[in-house]
């Protein structure tokens, strides 16, 4: 009879693996999604099947919904990280601005109208967000 101590056990008992939160993060944050599909990441995904040329997309702006879907975009447009020449700006009656841009650029415009208001009462607040709250996770 053979010592129980020297046989190798053949076969050994694994406990059973866990399924963490990873496996299902697109379902999680409540059932959104982190990033939303629109029409930036369907250009990118036709520019990733096509492999041509640097990507740019029109659409980037569908992304501007929270931090994390800007900062993707900013991660995924091939944008020169020094222009090769200077952007030319020149006044337009039409349009206000004319831009003639040396090489593909992100132009933010902020515009500011002025309104009547009657600050003579006291029962008024004027609250100003500078940025949109939203969920960061």
């Amino acid at each position: 009879m053979r010592n129980k101590a020297f046989v190798k056990q053949e076969f050994e008992e694994v406990e059973s693996t866990s399924e963490y939160s990873e496996t299902h993060y697109h379902k999680t944050l409540g059932g959104h999604t982190p990033v939303r599909v629109n029409a930036y990441w369907c250009d990118y995904a036709r520019h990733l099947i096509s492999g041509r040329g640097p990507f740019l997309s029109q659409n980037f702006t569908d992304c501007c919904e929270d931090e994390r879907a800007s900062y993707f975009v900013l991660c995924t447009l091939d944008l020169p990280m020094v222009a090769p020449g200077p952007h030319t700006f020149r006044p337009d009656e039409q349009r206000g601005v004319l831009v003639e841009a040396a090489s593909p650029l992100l132009l933010f415009k902020k515009e500011i109208k002025p309104c009547g208001l009657d600050l003579s009462r006291n029962d008024i607040m004027i609250i100003h967000r500078y940025k949109e709250e939203t969920m960061s996770g």
